[in-house]
């Protein structure tokens, strides 16, 4: 375990049989603090346990650990789940009460503040960090003042620099209400950063430990970015752009703070020219490409020496963000002759941005390099089709004529993705047989993309072609078509919405929520009393979400207002037994690309187990294995692992989020999610630091070897087979 030392064993030892001689009084709490000190104590005087990487557990505590574990995962809130909870903070192994408090705050629930406040007390800093973390999980969205007000009290008499950073950063992520809260918070980090920070220079920040300046920074980029409605102070500015010249001991720990405070300073508006100077030259790529953002507009001559440098950067993130900047920032049509020459840019990324700014200039610029890659739609193959489809709907905004004569060869291509960007391209140029005619295509995603470019076009007059669509097995191409028939007359619509319904609850798939939710929508706009028999059933579901919007409607059609839904959820998975996640934490998940290269992800079960299992299960039944990345954001996520290459289609069941301390840096591994708790086998990788996914999307994983071959993925690229390795035997 990490941040333990004897000396706090010692006093824990002490502080707890002297807690016991006044706790009578204090009733049953107050002898479970007693017990959380002294057993962190007892643990940290009398052995270490087994470990397991940075993970220690005595002998007998698997099984409350597993009984924790299966308590936080289940997100109930009955009495049994919280005596397993004050059992697990109460027992005598501190990674038990670790992993206990955790699983407190991920309940989201404030009634439990009073119990996570009690691990406050105890000798083991790891635990009041996760304590700290916890507090703020708890109040997640919610008013913030409990936990508030616990913090800064608190505050004060912490001297552990660990746990000072983490109170800092949970300050920083609470949902404040007011201009008052959010100034109270901007004053207690700056008061606890450095004392008068703004002007002293960075020879103040040698004195504060690198833990309360990334916790602080941390609260400061979010507090700037979350609470935008309320300005920041000048002195919070003075103190980011302080922190945006940081230079600890560390390379990567330096770096880390330089780009939390830049990214701070760029949601707070544009920093000073100096500091985007030296941004721009820091040896930290994402430092320079936060840099780009920060540039002004205005003609091409005022901010050609910055983007000049930026274009000419070694590092394609840098490059990207250039491109958005050129596109973005530059009066009239100046960058267009630079983005043309940006097409023979050595990154992918780099060329496709350029291809889809291009989109924005005149023809006289444009045309001719737009229409030379749409040319070549016979030639492509399936691994190099982006630039000519991508080309064709820049071109089909620059000349429609062009772009029209364009269309049939990529409407018709081999390639079901030129054939998705065909439809993308038809919906630009508002050319509805051929988006009539691409709505029957084989696949699924290309029919989905024609028919959500028909609707806005023609309305309920394609309602025969969304009715087709509804007898798709794919959610997503079933959830555009009952989208596309909202308000329709057509006779036959709530049959088949009905038809639809039943035959996307059949196995019962929790990841069929939304499809399944606009679908009720539909029948609620065209049902009546008379459907009430066929409603009825899903007030038992198995999907909790769905019960209640058929309670809903039942209860309108009929003019009543009981409590009629009894969901049956399935049967959740088992959590990963001690054993199961020592040897997850000991293996490597290696994912093979189809076009080289291998992505090595080192697991991390015992942040987030079930997540972790669930990956490492569908690995080892060849799940993966010829899926692809269907969605890349470069400077964001490359995103994978849907059977159907798209948000929609995933594993069956839903896996609750895992939410950590853990930053979503460059290279962590994440699962997507489409709201809280509904994980669905699809992950993503972050290509950059990603703060704004923090404490809201669980990470699995993080990469240790390959992430050039992560850099090089685009749209589609295959992941031949993802497997899971155990470490070779000594």
């Amino acid at each position: 375990m990490t941040g333990t030392k004897r000396k706090e064993g010692l006093d824990g030892m002490l502080n707890g049989l002297l807690c016991f001689g006044s706790a009578w009084r204090s009733g049953r709490r107050g002898f479970l603090i007693c017990a959380v000190t002294l057993g962190s104590g007892l643990v940290a005087g009398c052995g270490d346990g087994g470990d397991v990487g940075e993970v220690r557990l005595l002998p007998g505590s698997e099984e409350i650990l597993h009984r924790v574990l299966d308590a936080e995962d289940s997100r109930s809130r009955d009495d049994a789940a919280h005596f397993t909870f004050l059992e697990g903070v109460s027992w005598p192994d501190p990674e038990v009460q670790r992993i206990t408090v955790r699983a407190l705050g991920r309940q989201e629930n404030p009634s439990v503040l009073v119990d996570i406040g009690s691990m406050l007390e105890s000798s083991y800093a790891d635990i009041r960090v996760e304590a700290i973390n916890a507090s703020a999980q708890a109040v997640a969205g919610g008013d913030p003042r409990r936990a508030m007000g616990a913090l800064i009290n608190y505050l004060p008499r912490e001297r552990d620099p660990e746990v000072r950073g983490a109170v800092l950063e949970a300050m920083g992520r609470l949902s404040y209400r007011n201009a008052d809260e959010v100034r109270q918070a901007y004053d207690l980090l700056l008061e606890t950063l450095v004392d008068g920070l703004a002007g002293s220079g960075t020879a103040a920040l040698r004195s504060v430990p690198y833990p309360v300046i990334l916790g602080g920074v941390r609260a400061l980029e979010n507090l700037v970015r979350t609470q935008s409605q309320f300005t920041p102070p000048p002195p919070v500015l003075a103190a980011l752009a302080e922190l945006a010249g940081y230079r600890g001991a560390d390379v990567e720990e330096g770096a880390q703070v330089r780009r939390l405070a830049m990214a701070g300073l760029v949601s707070a508006g544009r920093p000073s020219e100096e500091v985007i100077a030296a941004a721009l030259a820091d040896e930290d790529a994402q430092v320079r490409r936060l840099a780009v953002l920060a540039i002004g507009e205005g003609a091409l001559d005022e901010v050609r020496a910055p983007l000049a440098r930026a274009l000419a950067d070694t590092s394609h993130l840098v490059r990207v963000e250039a491109v958005r900047a050129l596109s973005e920032r530059v009066d009239g049509s100046q960058a267009c002759t630079e983005l043309v020459a940006l097409l023979q840019d050595p990154s992918a990324h780099v060329a496709l941005e350029a291809i889809d700014r291009l989109a924005g200039c005149p023809p006289e610029t444009a045309l001719a390099p737009l229409d030379a890659l749409a040319q070549r739609a016979d030639s492509v193959s399936g691994d190099d089709w982006h630039r000519a489809a991508r080309g064709l709907v820049a071109l089909a905004a620059v000349s429609s004529f062009t772009a029209g004569r364009r269309l049939p060869a990529f409407s018709a291509h081999p390639v079901w993705q030129m054939r998705m960007y065909a439809a993308r391209a038809a919906a630009r140029l508002e050319l509805v047989p051929a988006l009539l005619a691409l709505a029957g295509d084989e696949h699924w995603n290309v029919r989905e993309a024609a028919i959500a470019g028909l609707a806005p076009l023609v309305g309920n007059d394609a309602d025969s072609v969304y009715l087709d669509a509804l007898g798709a097995d794919d959610p997503q191409l079933v959830l555009t078509a009952a989208r596309s028939l909202a308000g329709s007359p057509h006779p036959d619509v709530l049959q088949a919405a009905f038809a639809a319904l039943e035959r996307m609850s059949a196995d019962r798939r929790e990841t069929h929520r939304d499809v399944r939710l606009e679908l009720l929508q539909r029948i609620r706009e065209l049902g009546s009393l008379d459907d009430l028999d066929r409603v009825q059933p899903y007030m038992e579901d198995y999907d909790p979400v769905v019960a209640l919007v058929a309670e809903y409607l039942r209860n309108e059609w009929t003019g009543s207002d009981l409590r009629w839904a009894r969901p049956s959820p399935p049967e959740r998975a088992p959590m990963p037994t001690f054993e199961e996640m020592r040897g997850m934490a000991a293996s490597r998940a290696v994912i093979r690309m189809a076009g080289g290269g291998e992505i090595v992800l080192e697991l991390l079960p015992f942040e987030s187990p079930a997540n972790t299992a669930r990956f490492v299960r569908l690995a080892r039944e060849g799940y993966f294995d010829g899926l692809t990345f269907h969605r890349v954001v470069p400077n964001f996520v490359i995103q994978g692992g849907s059977p159907g290459a798209n948000e929609y289609h995933g594993d069956g069941p839903y896996t609750r989020d895992e939410l950590t301390m853990r930053s979503h840096v460059r290279g962590t591994v994440g699962i997507s999610t489409r709201g809280r708790d509904t994980g669905d086998g699809q992950i993503f990788v972050n290509l950059v630091d990603n703060p704004r996914l923090d404490h809201n999307y669980t990470i699995i994983a993080r990469v240790v070897e390959g992430m050039e071959v992560v850099d090089g993925v685009l749209e589609g690229a295959v992941m031949a087979e993802v497997s899971v390795l155990a470490p070779a035997p000594e």
